[in-house]
């Protein structure tokens, strides 16, 4: 089952300057080429493996990272590699490392480079929303079936872009909590605000926080 890559970054210059966006680019194109070299079972390119970086909208220091991988093992194997050991800390130096978040989303491909026409792909949104659901592990069942059941109200009104959604693999301090993660695109953050007062919106609101004990939303722009 695949999995999505997702690291929240804290630039410590508080934004998203010419010396940040040149590492970033350095380290995905770096990543970019061990895979190619060493995984060659994975799609070719950057956008076919769901690699881009973001930027937050309300935020300027908060960034994403994301990518695809066969596994959290494989994904490993690549922050095991000499070429990562070798990178990373030149990243290390652009960011707070004490606000460094990473993980991954279970059995999801979020971050899709291609879709059917006349869909849109998430990395070619101009905006995307990334919301996190904390339910508790009693009530997992439970929110899969209300996320079913409303996902269609979702899909209706952000169309022609496209969501998804899966659990987070890695518990957090509390054992009990799970997290689903849901991505997708949007116009723009008004656009995705908008369907928060629609109709369709306000049930798929109800029926969700009815199993969640809350959420996060946030918005980002793709700048690599």
């Amino acid at each position: 089952m695949p999995v999505t890559e997702i690291v929240h970054l804290h630039t410590l210059s508080g934004n998203v300057d010419a010396a940040y966006r040149a590492v970033c680019l350095r380290c995905i194109q770096a990543q970019d080429e061990w895979c190619d070299a060493n995984l060659p079972q994975q799609p070719k390119g950057l956008e076919a493996r769901g690699v881009a970086v973001f930027q937050n909208t309300n935020d300027p220091s908060e960034t994403l990272l994301t990518a695809h991988w066969d596994s959290v093992a494989e994904h490993g194997i690549w922050i095991a590699s000499a070429t990562n050991q070798e990178i990373f800390p030149l990243l290390q130096e652009q960011v707070d490392l004490s606000r460094l978040v990473y993980y991954h989303v279970d059995g999801v491909s979020a971050f899709s480079g291609s879709e059917n026409p006349p869909l849109i792909p998430v990395l070619k949104a101009p905006v995307i929303s990334l919301t996190h659901y904390f339910v508790s592990s009693e009530r997992k069942q439970e929110f899969d079936r209300a996320w079913q059941g409303v996902k269609a109200n979702l899909d209706g009104f952000a169309r022609p872009y496209v969501h998804r959604g899966g659990w987070k693999i890695e518990k957090g301090e509390d054992a009990q909590e799970e997290v689903f993660v849901s991505v997708g695109g949007w116009q723009s953050v008004e656009t995705a605000e908008g369907f928060i007062g629609s109709e369709e919106g306000k049930k798929f609101e109800e029926t969700l926080d009815a199993t969640a004990a809350k959420k996060v939303v946030k918005y980002f722009t793709r700048f690599l």
